[in-house]
C-alpha cells in the first residue's frame, strides 16, 4: 500500500471481475446441473467441448465447484472437469456431516470431510456414474432410501 498498490480494487478485480468466454463457460457447466437423491445430491461439468466452444480455459473454471453446492437442499456435490480423453478431474464437496475424503480415498484421491478431490481414468460419463451411484450410496447411510434424479441439465 505504501508504494500505491489499492488493496480494495486489487481485491474487486480477482474475485469479480471475470472474461466473457469464462461467462460462457460458466453458463454451459449451469446447464449441466443435475439434482439427484431428492435435491441432496448435486452434479456438474466441464468438457472438453464445453471449453472449445466457449473460448475459456480450465483455469475459468475454478470456483465452479461452489455454484452446485450452494443449492439450499443439496448435501454433497461432485464437479466434473475432462481434463484429456479418459482423464476426469472431480471436486467433492459436503454440506453436511457426511466425509467426502472418504470417497476421494477410494480412487487414490484425498482431502478433507467437507472438501476433497480424485483424478479418474475414464470417460466423464463413466466418472459421473460412478461417483452418483458411490455419492448416492453415502448418502443412503443416513437415510432410508435415496430416490432418482429429481431434475437434470
Amino acid at each position: 500500500m505504501e508504494l500505491g498498490a489499492r488493496p480494495h480494487e486489487l481485491a474487486h478485480d480477482f474475485l469479480f471481475v471475470k472474461t466473457y468466454d469464462s461467462l460462457k463457460l460458466l453458463g454451459s457447466a449451469l446447464q449441466s446441473l443435475e439434482l439427484h437423491c431428492g435435491g441432496r445430491l448435486a452434479v456438474m461439468e466441464v468438457s472438453a467441448a464445453m471449453i472449445e466452444e466457449s473460448g475459456g480455459s480450465m483455469n475459468d473454471t475454478e470456483g465452479f465447484v461452489d455454484y452446485p453446492a450452494s443449492v439450499d437442499t443439496i448435501e454433497l456435490c461432485a464437479f466434473f472437469r475432462e481434463l484429456g480423453p479418459e482423464e476426469i478431474r472431480v471436486s467433492l464437496r459436503s454440506r453436511s456431516s457426511y466425509d467426502v475424503a472418504a470417497v476421494a480415498g477410494r480412487y487414490g484421491g484425498g482431502g478433507h470431510r467437507k472438501a476433497a478431490g480424485l483424478t479418474m481414468r475414464a470417460s466423464l460419463a463413466d466418472a459421473k456414474s460412478i461417483m452418483i451411484a458411490d455419492l448416492s450410496e453415502l448418502l443412503e447411510q443416513g437415510a432410508e432410501r435415496c430416490p432418482g434424479e429429481v431434475s437434470g441439465g
